[in-house]
């Protein structure tokens, strides 16, 4: 393992705030689930279209706007 330290206030560089962003966006931004399993199931349903999707052109064109340092 190898761990990569990075400024406080600098989440972009972090490559799992690339997942958790998407993710709040569209499924937890302006929700109200009215139990667990009705949010893991939206959670659910986002990964398998993500994962579906995730070589279309429109999602890769926006990974590649991330520079890693």
């Amino acid at each position: 393992m190898e761990l990569d330290y990075t400024p406080t206030y600098a989440s972009w560089l972090n490559r799992i705030e690339c997942h958790f962003s998407p993710l709040h966006k569209f499924v937890l931004e302006g929700s109200n689930y009215l139990s667990h399993d009705e949010l893991i199931k939206a959670i659910q349903e986002y990964i398998r279209w993500w994962n579906k999707n995730k070589r279309h052109a429109t999602i890769l064109r926006e990974q590649n706007k991330i520079k890693i340092a």
